[in-house]
């Protein structure tokens, strides 16, 4: 006891003593504290104490200045986190915040559990997957809510800057608070200040400043630091750039020398782009001409200029604006202001030495000058005069790529539906048709001008002139699949029907795959007339301009933008009559445009499958890596699948059609040679059986779990004799036998197509892909909860760890980590478990509010880590137990924490509180619960014993928790308590080294498993693993996925496990044998199991 006080003496006088050097910081300057003083305040304050005197002292300065901001901020009658917010919003919030009517209100949506505002913590998640993330961001900022800004790099704070960047009352609170409201992620004032200048966001930049009253020394040197060689330098090509070096040069912030933006790229500043005004450029042209230029000719050129005076209407307005609305006689003054946009321009480009784009050429020089260099071929010369560039007419030749790749820059419009490049089309073609056939000539060179030319195309095929454009087109038909163009630019009935009455042969071929081109608005009308002609369209696969030298076709360019919504009505029975199905037709080959759906059409994508035929699905070929590096997630689409998988629903096909009316006649005569209609060729027995084996498999899942594997493991063995037997209809595994994946196989996850004639589809899935179907599903737990407990029990060893590890650290923080956990707890996967609770346990309890996920988690490790049972690692930690408990104190005294092992804690449980293992209590208070008995969990390296709670969280959101470090000693010893972070505190307890009990590591109530797999065996333990092979083999430690294969047929490898607990590893190969203590399991000739040397024909076998 004597031992305790003086620690507490001495803690206070070590307070005190703190106190006086951060008080003699405050009334001192620099030259009057010392090293030493200065890193013994930042240890006090919890600040980083690595640097020098000069960084240490105003990092101190920075975090008192946000210390007593704060602290004036909660003093403050007004708070300026109340916004000024009307009726309307304060009654919203009311309701909003009401958990019992928010509840009532969302309780029957689908999507209630997938979209959990209070989960949204990740500012890089918020932003990239929210449509209004910035709203988001804003009001979780305005209350102070968590939220991840992800410190590597300040990315949270570089998103922010970069979006929110608009000038208004609004904005201007929200970054009061995100500087007031997170102090502790502003402490390093300089990579704030840093940061902010990369994203040249000014109006950030300005309040930052004002809000942490920053003088003009701290700023310079924070801009020196971002400067290089003493040049400005910036990589994105925007105004920002300029205006942020202007603010920074008025203020004196940057070096005289320092030099304005530099663009990275040749075409520098886009001038011409929607969100670049007139004010913009006369500002940009100021800048250049007083930083860089040291020309008196530009000085008094720009002075010359700047007599004209725009209009604040012109002012506000886009270069682009204001030119077209001259070009349409709708600007007074209409050529001077053109002349002196020009003016500028010119200086603009002179300066920056930059590369004229060719909005540039189609709103200053004449149209008939610009066609007749596109179409005469001249040799165009950039050369430099006066600062600007001209182009001036020769005629000397130039190669021919050089000539079309500079005609095509001349030509191609920027943007198809804009007013200049429509005005350009108008002018030099259909006023102008003796040209036309020129221009056709020039285009239909190569594909690649051609190509890029489509939306004038369109113009030209919306016009009076199209019949025309037409026969010049095919007049000078020099390029492969010109058809797919025309159609892919026609939005007219007009243009079928010319094409109908002229180009029959070209445009409507029988089993031509022209749909995929069509727009939707006409595909009805060119339905008719291919009906008229008595032909279809065949539906096999997306069209690729495949063996064509020249061609640079993208598959983007030309299929038509609702491919997918003609490929459903292709499908469905209500148009069978316009298009004839293939054979070799497979919805995966559409992958590519399914993927691009899944954005903001899933239903696109979920109508397409429900008209689907055939007998499987490959959603790992459709999806391949798109779960893990997509941005937009398919909730909708997973719901729709796995429902389907679970309830065995139709997929939407009405009893009584017919689907023979719409088969290839062929496949009629191969499958359906029984004649009852099914298409098997086996009669009707075997319907039958399949009834049969319908009904015994509904008897079977109210059967035992064992019976259950039992049926499984036949399954599987049916499944690969009908493999056997036609491999064209299924996937041969062993071309995944390579695949850095663990544990492939078929999931028979089947739903039904037609009710009458009960045909199913099989989705085949990777694993990974099948994990993240899992994630989503356990969004919609009511409809899968059965689905992912059946599974239990026989594929979850087949998850493993590394997968599991990268999306939980992908969805931390999210509202898809709730659910993961969730998933993963179903499952049962206690090696991804006990990672987390070792490794992650802080970071589970800050990212998520659901009590209920935490006691899942805990409850998966209790088999091996309970503290229940108070054994771990070999050692029964039952002696450390006792009637009273153990207490101790915090370093000041004013909390006393009792405590047990493996057992309640008589102090803690008064009250209402029960199954109290851990408690804190100020002075004569009540306790407070920051552990329970039931949430408990053993944790190595060293030897620590956590305890948490998941009810009335402290103030900063966080559930409390205890962690009792249990260390060998010579005697019985309580260290003082200690707060490692916010409500986790930490305690040691040192224990006599010879009272500890013994227990082996092979329990009774944990059995060694051996299981046969399809090719090759599973073991798992709970001691470590060594598995040899001869010949070809790979073997995969579930435990944490490390892989060790081989692939010589000669070769000899030993493959061992490394952990402490359960172990499992899963080998293939021929000639495979695994030891674990005293079992030894074999396979070898024909796939045969051995046990301890004795051959079985059990499938699997356990020794206790």
């Amino acid at each position: 006891m004597k031992r305790k006080n003086s620690d507490i003496s001495n803690n206070n006088n070590n307070d005190s003593n703190d106190g006086f050097l951060i008080k003699k910081y405050k009334e001192s300057n620099f030259n009057d504290i010392n090293y030493n003083e200065l890193k013994c305040i930042a240890e006090f304050l919890n600040i980083p104490t690595p640097g020098k005197k000069e960084v240490l002292y105003n990092r101190i300065g920075d975090y008192l200045k946000v210390e007593k901001r704060n602290k004036q901020k909660e003093e403050s009658e007004e708070n300026l986190n109340t916004p000024k917010n009307n009726s309307t919003e304060l009654l919203f919030w009311r309701v909003f915040r009401n958990k019992i009517i928010f509840n009532e209100i969302f309780r029957n949506f689908v999507f209630s559990q997938s979209y959990c505002y209070e989960h949204l913590a990740d500012v890089k998640h918020i932003l990239d997957c929210y449509s209004n993330g910035p709203e988001i961001i804003k009001d979780k900022v305005r209350i102070g809510s968590y939220l991840n800004f992800r410190l590597k790099e300040l990315e949270g704070f570089q998103l922010i800057f970069n979006t929110i960047i608009k000038e208004n009352e609004e904005n201007k609170m929200f970054y009061i608070n995100l500087f007031s409201n997170y102090p502790k992620y502003m402490t390093d004032i300089d990579g704030i200040l840093k940061t902010i200048i990369k994203k040249s966001n000014v109006f950030a930049i300005k309040i930052f400043i004002d809000v942490f009253k920053l003088k003009t020394p701290q700023i310079s040197s924070a801009v020196l630091s971002f400067l290089k060689d003493g040049h400005y330098v910036f990589y994105e090509n925007s105004f920002q750039t300029y205006e942020m070096y202007h603010f920074l040069k008025a203020n004196k912030y940057l070096p005289k020398k320092s030099k304005p933006p530099k663009m990275e790229s040749k075409e520098g500043l886009n001038i011409f782009k929607d969100s670049f005004n007139l004010k913009h450029l006369v500002l940009v042209c100021r800048i250049q001409v007083e930083a860089c230029s040291n020309s008196k000719k530009d000085l008094l050129a720009l002075k010359e200029i700047q007599k004209f005076q725009f209009s604040n209407d012109q002012l506000d307005s886009t270069i682009k604006e204001i030119l077209v609305s001259i070009l349409n006689n709708k600007c007074d003054n209409g050529d001077q202001v053109k002349a002196t946009i020009k003016q500028y321009i010119k200086l603009f480009y002179s300066i920056g030495d930059y590369k004229r784009p060719p909005q540039y050429y189609i709103f200053f020089k004449p149209t008939r000058k610009i066609f007749s260099m596109l179409c005469n071929g001249h040799n165009k010369p950039e050369h430099k005069s006066k600062g600007f560039l001209e182009y001036g007419e020769s005629d000397d030749e130039i190669d021919s790529e050089n000539e079309n790749e500079r005609k095509n820059d001349l030509i191609m419009p920027y943007k198809c539906k804009e007013n200049p490049a429509a005005h350009f089309y108008k002018d030099a073609f259909v006023n102008n048709t003796q040209d036309l056939k020129r221009f056709v000539q020039v285009l239909t060179r190569n594909i690649h001008l051609f190509e890029n030319n489509l939306c004038g195309l369109k113009y030209l095929l919306k016009s009076n002139i199209y019949k025309k454009v037409i026969e010049e087109i095919f007049k000078e038909k020099r390029i492969f699949s010109i058809e797919k163009l025309i159609l892919n630019s026609t939005t007219s009935t007009r243009v079928l029907d010319f094409l109908f009455e002229h180009y029959q042969n070209e445009f409507f071929k029988d089993h031509n795959i022209n749909w995929q081109f069509v727009d939707l608005s006409v595909i009805e009308h060119y339905e008719k007339q291919m009906l008229d002609l008595n032909r279809k369209f065949l539906v096999e696969n997306p069209y690729h301009c495949e063996g064509q030298e020249h061609s640079k076709f993208k598959d983007d360019k030309i299929i038509g933008p609702q491919i997918l919504e003609i490929l459903e009505r292709a499908l469905s029975c209500q148009f069978f009559y316009a298009y004839h199905i293939s054979s070799l037709f497979k919805v995966e080959n559409f992958s590519k445009t399914i993927v691009e759906y899944v954005e903001n059409r899933q239903d696109s994508i979920i109508s397409l499958f429900k008209q689907v035929k055939a007998k499987e699905i490959n959603f790992s070929e459709i999806f391949s890596e798109y779960f893990l590096f997509k941005k937009v997630k398919p909730h909708k689409l997973s719901y729709w699948i796995l429902e389907k998988c679970t309830n065995n629903d139709q997929m939407g096909f009405d009893e009584d059609e017919d689907y023979a009316e719409y088969k290839d006649e062929d496949e009629d005569e191969d499958e359906d040679e029984d004649g009852d209609g099914d298409g098997d060729g086996d009669g009707d027995e075997n319907e039958n059986e399949n009834e049969n084996e319908n009904e015994n498999e509904n008897e079977n899942e109210n059967e035992n779990e064992n019976e259950n594997e039992n049926e499984n493991e036949n399954e599987n063995e049916n499944e690969d004799e009908d493999e056997d037997k036609d491999e064209d209809e299924y996937e041969d595994e062993d071309e995944y036998e390579d695949e850095d994946v663990d544990g492939y196989f078929r999931l028979n996850l089947k739903f039904s197509t037609n009710s009458k004639k009960n045909k199913e589809i099989t989705i085949k899935i990777f694993t990974n892909h099948y994990t993240q179907l899992l994630v989503y599903a356990t969004l919609y737990k009511e409809n899968f909860s059965k689905r992912i407990e059946h599974l239990s029990a026989q594929e979850s060893i087949y998850f493993p760890r590394i997968y599991l590890e990268h999306y939980y650290n992908h969805y931390k923080g999210t509202l898809y980590c709730v659910s993961f956990i969730n998933m993963v707890a179903r499952l049962g996967h206690y090696p991804f478990f006990k990672f987390m609770v070792s490794n992650h346990s802080d970071l589970l309890r800050k990212s998520l509010s659901a009590g209920d996920v935490w006691v899942s988690l805990v409850t998966i490790i209790n088999s091996q880590s309970s503290p229940t049972q108070c054994s771990f690692s070999g050692i029964n930690y039952g002696f450390l137990s006792n009637s009273t408990g153990y207490s101790s104190t915090d370093s000041q005294g004013q909390y006393t924490y009792y405590f047990n092992i493996c057992n309640e804690t008589p102090k803690c449980n008064q009250g209402a509180n029960s199954n109290v293992v851990a408690c804190q209590v100020k002075g004569i208070g009540n306790p407070t619960s920051v552990g329970m008995q039931s949430q408990g969990v053993f944790k190595s390296n060293p030897t620590q014993l956590l305890y948490s709670t998941n009810k009335s969280p402290c103030h900063s959101g966080a559930y409390r928790s205890f962690i009792i470090n249990l260390e060998k000693s010579n005697s019985l010893q309580v260290s003082t308590v200690t707060e490692t972070s916010v409500c986790q505190y930490s305690v040691t307890l040192y224990y006599p080294e010879g009272d500890s009990d013994s227990s082996s590591s092979n329990n009774n109530d944990n059995p060694i498993v051996c299981k046969k797999t399809g090719n090759g065996l599973n073991m798992i333990s709970y001691t470590n693993i060594t598995c040899e092979s001869y010949g070809p083999a790979t073997c995969i430690d579930n435990t944490n996925g490390e892989i060790c294969k081989s692939n010589d047929p000669n070769s000899n490898i030993i493959c061992m496990t490394n952990t402490v607990g359960p172990s499992s590893m899963t080998c293939t190969g021929n000639n495979i044998q695994c030891t674990s203590d005293e079992m030894t399991c074999a396979i070898k000739s024909k796939n045969n199991l051995y046990v301890n040397g004795q051959y079985t024909n059990e499938k699997e076998v356990k020794i206790f």
